[in-house]
């Protein structure tokens, strides 16, 4: 019998990955953002979603987290299918670059996030 420790585990588990379709929403303010978007493909393995945000020079700037209603079963039925997520402590009048990933219970992030640019409001 095989046993897996915990970094052999994170190492074999494989992140929810987004519909090629997907695509996300946002609603800006002066200072604070909220993404609109639909949840990875069916994967029982879907811990939580994480947005990270970045400026123009691709400098990590904020980021948050919204966990999904992950069961011990591990079934897709009782998943959202749709998230949202807000962000703050950004700049009026400043441009962003907004980027959500899917997380496996290891935190492995899925490898293609969901991506929008977009220019915060004036105050």
């Amino acid at each position: 019998e095989k046993v897996y420790d915990v970094k052999s585990r994170k190492a074999a588990s494989v992140p929810a990955e987004f519909a090629k379709t997907a695509y996300m929403g946002i609603d800006k303010k002066d200072t604070y953002a909220t993404l609109y978007f639909p949840a990875a493909e069916v994967n029982g393995n879907t811990h939580s979603y994480i947005l990270e945000v970045y400026d123009t020079d691709g400098n990590k700037v904020g980021e948050n987290t919204v966990n999904t209603e992950h069961h011990i079963d591990a079934s897709g039925e009782y998943y959202s299918d749709y998230y949202s997520i807000a962000v703050g402590g950004l700049k009026p009048e400043t441009e962003y670059v907004f980027k959500v990933y899917a997380r496996d219970w290891f935190f492995n992030k899925s490898a293609t996030p969901l991506v929008v640019k977009a220019k915060t409001l004036n105050s």
